[in-house]
């Protein structure tokens, strides 16, 4: 480091475990300091010698007030469209955004301005075809492929005699019945079918009552759907009513 009436006028610097892209010296103006490619381009580095502000006269420079160390932010990978992005559940996820104004730039961007517009979008994970990539449950088939239905919040629990109410999400351009029972095993509790429903992509309600007298435990839920072409699709969920 070289001082000069107690000013920083050059300086070396070492990095330990990444490089910068540029290093921005200011003193009265600025200097960007890059290490060239040799073909016009520029590299990263982890070391740098002799950088300073601007120089005053041919052989001093201004006083450094400021040093910025610039390095590129990797981005993390996307995922392999094979493997689903979704958020594991009960984990606080955070989104952070970043910006700022370089200290070269100087006074010309005095009374300019710079706004942004942000906006945020979720898609359910839980039989969703390809969320994250523009697959959300949709329906494209026109005749020729199986409904899509998705059960939301899969967890019930009641007494016997009392009801549950099931909310199914779903996607069919031609599409017949919506149903759901409460299986123990093979053997149907309780059901109801529902065949007067919006074609498109909708939510539908369906209403199923425990028998009287039916044991305490888990049962399974299904849902099924059929359109007109005879395409079906049916979910299963595992232990999802619970009779107190």
């Amino acid at each position: 480091m070289t001082e000069a009436d107690d000013d920083v006028r050059e300086f070396d610097f070492g990095l330990d475990g990444f490089e910068v892209s540029a290093v921005i010296v200011k003193g009265r103006d600025a200097n960007v300091c890059r290490r060239g490619d040799g073909d016009g381009g520029y590299l990263t580095a982890d070391t740098g010698v002799g950088l300073g502000a601007p120089f005053r006269t041919e052989s001093e420079r201004y006083g450094v007030s400021h040093v910025s160390f610039c390095y590129d932010v990797v981005p993390p990978a996307e995922p392999p469209a094979e493997e689903t992005p979704c958020f594991p559940p009960a984990e606080t996820t955070f989104i952070g955004f970043g910006w700022c104004l370089p200290t070269f730039v100087g006074n010309e961007v005095q009374g300019d301005s710079v706004a942004f517009d942000l906006s945020f979008s979720a898609e359910q994970c839980r039989h969703n075809p390809g969320p994250g990539r523009g697959e959300a449950l949709t329906d494209e088939s026109d005749g020729d492929g199986d409904p899509l239905i998705n059960v939301l919040d899969p967890s019930y629990t009641a007494s016997s005699g009392d009801s549950i109410i099931v909310d199914v999400e779903y996607a069919e351009a031609n599409l017949d019945t919506l149903g759901a029972t409460i299986l123990d095993g093979s053997t149907v509790l309780a059901g109801q079918t529902n065949s007067s429903l919006t074609a498109g992509f909708d939510t539908a309600v369906l209403e199923l009552i425990i028998p009287s007298g039916t044991p305490p435990g888990t049962y399974d839920l299904e849902v099924r759907m059929t359109d007109t072409f005879g395409g079906e699709t049916a979910v299963t969920e595992p232990g999802a009513v619970t009779v107190l």
